[in-house]
């Protein structure tokens, strides 16, 4: 959604008779597809370097999900809110940077290396599941926030009445 505003397109895509909560569910649905196939990537790797394991991988990449569907959230609340995805990847990866140097002792809950640096007291599941959640909820804000921007958007201009 920032690409139509870098290339000055998204007054135009105002104008296209489409419900406003299209855009944001499609590319939300396009950043989780993505996260699934660079898993489904890493195994074909993996099984095409080292062979076929004799251990169950998903044991292996279930950690992974969860820091990647919070990081994507986060990304994609932030590109909402700046329309610059330069701002949204430089913040997430400030995030990533930060988590490693502090190793969740300021995040806590939401550290995203938990499964490989545990800290005390805090539950695997309960790391994941808050990441999950999170992660999901910065995700649905962001396409309530462009919803909203589409709708003050299309009634300055006249499209819409309320």
């Amino acid at each position: 959604m920032s690409i139509e505003n870098e290339v000055g397109f998204s007054e135009l895509r105002l104008t296209y008779p489409e419900p406003r909560f299209k855009l944001p569910v499609l590319r939300t649905i396009m950043a989780m597809v993505l996260i699934l196939l660079s898993m489904i990537l890493g195994v074909i790797m993996f099984v095409w370097l080292w062979g076929l394991p004799n251990f169950n991988l998903l044991p292996c990449l279930l950690p992974a999900i969860f820091p990647a569907i919070f990081l994507s959230g986060l990304s994609m609340l932030i590109n909402g809110f700046s329309h610059s995805y330069w701002v949204a990847a430089a913040s997430v990866m400030g995030w990533w940077f930060f988590e490693l140097q502090t190793r969740g002792q300021i995040t806590g809950v939401m550290f995203l290396f938990h499964t490989i640096w545990p800290n005390a007291g805090i539950s695997t599941e309960v790391n994941q599941a808050f990441l999950a959640v999170v992660g999901l909820g910065l995700l649905i804000l962001n396409i309530f926030l462009y919803a909203s921007q589409v709708k003050r958007g299309t009634i300055a201009h006249g499209l819409r009445t309320g």
